[in-house]
């Protein structure tokens, strides 16, 4: 039904920056019929790193943590 999420880049140094996040959602879970909210809450939080190896050559990793009331959580990337 709705969601708020921020984040902020900081920059390490001239090759590579950090970027922490977090996301919340409130009635995640749709009725059979599409007509209604059911679910719970959730919220998502993670990190990206990037690192720019040399020129014109990037690397990203990002690593997500997902908890949900209603089911399981999971951790991504």
């Amino acid at each position: 039904e709705w969601t708020i999420a921020a984040e902020y880049s900081l920059k390490v140094n001239d090759r590579g920056s950090v970027t922490p996040g977090f996301q919340y959602f409130e009635n995640i879970a749709l009725e059979a019929d599409g007509n209604g909210f059911t679910g719970g809450s959730a919220h998502t939080t993670g990190v990206t790193i990037d690192y720019q190896i040399v020129e014109y050559l990037r690397s990203k990793l990002s690593v997500q943590y997902h908890d949900e009331d209603e089911g399981d959580d999971e951790v991504f990337g």
